[in-house]
């Protein structure tokens, strides 16, 4: 209906049994033309100007008893040239319900340049569709200009893409790191305090291939964190990955109260190979860093279950919690860099 009922009274000022606004259409008494009688000519031509609506070939029927606008059956008179009746759409009482829409994100670097992500000095950072990337509380990579960070063709696990941090990505995973995409849940939430409760009693699921540059034990690190809410701290799982004598090592930092003892979640793994880490978080319901959960694999082994220490270390100390959604990337004393591909998280709902 292209036109608006601003006024709908049960009032009967008006109406009358017979005449004009009547017999155009039989259907009951309906709300006629204020009357002139005894009106100054200016004031009835005031009247008739103003007493007109644009949609005089619309006739709404009016049920005062039962209330609303309504479609009248056995309306008819072939004599009432133009006359149209507003008929509202049919009603549905099982209508179907609106799919679940799936929080999650997949980073397979198929419609990224192969460029840096990052670019503060052309003001430009890479965000295909939904998927937009920021050094967390600020829009940049820290140090951007001087980091060799880029998507590369060069090794991938899926779609002919991949990307490479660089030798010189920035260390610390709080701002100014790589920050990857941020969750609907996070995304919408009204404030931090309503995302925190959101994660009560839910889950999130996080997986990514790696696979080192180097091909030995060169002492390249690299760390992953969830990045907070503000975007300007560490927080949620960590792993650090890192390149040993033996092998590539996979290991964990958990906070016993009085230190920050470090747990292997995989050992000797090979250099310039692919490998994929698992990582599942459960939230308690409650919203105690003591009872979350966080579950560890590599390649496909046995989750290992792991505590993380952050958000454990922020509750002994007294600092309020802090959560995030993303993935914070950094490098420590890394001579060489690492590639990363096939990025993928989903939060589920409690």
């Amino acid at each position: 209906m292209s036109g608006k009922i601003r006024t709908m009274g049960a009032g009967h000022s008006g109406i009358s049994s017979r005449g004009v606004n009547v017999n155009g259409v039989n259907i009951f008494p309906i709300q006629g033309f204020p009357s002139t009688v005894g009106l100054s000519r200016p004031l009835i031509n005031h009247i008739n100007s103003n007493a007109y609506g644009n949609k005089r070939d619309w006739i709404f029927p009016i049920n005062q008893l039962a209330g609303g606008v309504g479609k009248y059956s056995g309306i008819s008179n072939p004599s009432a040239d133009g006359i149209k009746i507003f008929t509202p759409g049919p009603y549905n009482p099982n209508p179907e319900p609106e799919p679940e829409v799936i929080d999650e994100i997949l980073i397979n670097f198929k419609d990224y340049l192969t460029q840096p992500i990052s670019q503060s000095s052309i003001s430009f950072i890479q965000h295909p569709p939904d998927q937009i990337w920021s050094g967390g509380a600020q829009t940049y990579f820290q140090n951007d200009s001087t980091d060799t960070e880029t998507i590369t063709t060069s090794t991938s696990v899926s779609e002919g893409k991949s990307w490479y941090t660089g030798t010189s990505l920035y260390g610390n995973p709080g701002q100014g790191s790589p920050h990857s995409p941020k969750l609907l849940v996070e995304q919408n939430a009204f404030n931090e305090t309503a995302f925190n409760d959101l994660l009560k009693g839910a889950t999130m699921d996080y997986s990514f291939y790696f696979k080192s540059q180097a091909n030995s034990g060169d002492g390249s690190t690299l760390v992953i964190y969830n990045g907070t809410y503000q975007g300007n701290d560490r927080t949620g799982l960590n792993v650090y990955i890192t390149n040993e004598a033996g092998g590539i090592r996979v290991f964990t930092y958990d906070w016993d109260g009085a230190g920050f003892p470090s747990y292997n979640i995989a050992t000797g793994l090979a250099f310039q190979t692919w490998h994929k880490i698992d990582i599942n978080i459960k939230f308690d319901v409650g919203g105690d860093p003591d009872l979350e959960e966080f579950r560890y694999s590599i390649n496909g082994s046995p989750p290992v279950k792991l505590d993380s220490w952050i958000n454990k270390w922020r509750k002994d100390n007294g600092f309020n919690l802090s959560y995030g959604t993303p993935l914070a990337f950094g490098l420590n004393s890394a001579p060489s860099g690492w590639y990363l591909d096939d990025i993928y998280y989903k939060y589920d709902k409690p």
